[in-house]
């Protein structure tokens, strides 16, 4: 009985020490990727919080050794030139710096998107969305100002008047964009979203 409690002591301190150095794999690699981003803000600095947040939490116990590339983005439209999370992080990390109005709203969708992919919280993703906002901001959208914007947040039932969905349904389960209004109220840019 003793042996046998070592063999599966043994076998459990093997599978922990492969997670641990798959998660320290995936890790050095979104820090990896992210280094040559260039960003008017902490937009950089946030994506790689987000990234180890993320696998921290267990993420990558399925996604097999090859981490990141391994993880398919969710969400993901046909146009979007990444398949997997290490591509879209790459992308993310050339677009880093986008200031016009129709790049800042691919970022958020982009964070939207790496976000859903690696389970992350809400949170989470919010403080990582919070420099992009600031940029939508200060933009102009057809001739206005931006006066505010707004999250969607993943169960709200869908407005077709404010969100732009992607494909059928009644809820959002994702949303890929913020509500853009300006100082009258006027919706400026609609919500891009996943419904249920």
């Amino acid at each position: 009985m003793t042996a046998v409690a070592a063999v599966c002591s043994l076998s459990t301190a093997a599978v922990a020490l492969i997670l641990f150095l798959r998660l320290r794999s995936a890790n050095l690699d979104g820090r990896r990727r992210l280094s040559g981003a260039k960003a008017p803000d902490d937009f950089p600095g946030r994506t790689y919080q987000l990234i180890c947040v993320s696998v921290d939490a267990g993420l990558l116990a399925n996604a097999g050794p090859g981490g990141l590339a391994q993880v398919e983005v969710c969400g993901r439209e046909a146009r979007d030139p990444y398949r997997s999370v290490a591509e879209l992080i790459d992308w993310l990390t050339r677009q880093a710096g986008a200031m016009t109005y129709q790049e800042i709203c691919e970022l958020i969708k982009g964070v939207y998107q790496l976000g859903q992919s690696l389970r992350a919280p809400e949170a989470d993703i919010q403080l990582c969305l919070e420099p992009l906002i600031a940029r939508i901001k200060q933009a102009n959208v057809g001739g206005s100002a931006v006066a505010r914007v707004e999250c969607v947040r993943p169960g709200t039932i869908l407005d077709p008047g404010t969100m732009a969905p992607l494909n059928y349904g009644a809820r959002v389960i994702q949303p890929l964009g913020v509500l853009v209004y300006d100082s009258a109220g006027k919706v400026l840019g609609k919500a891009k979203v996943l419904c249920g």
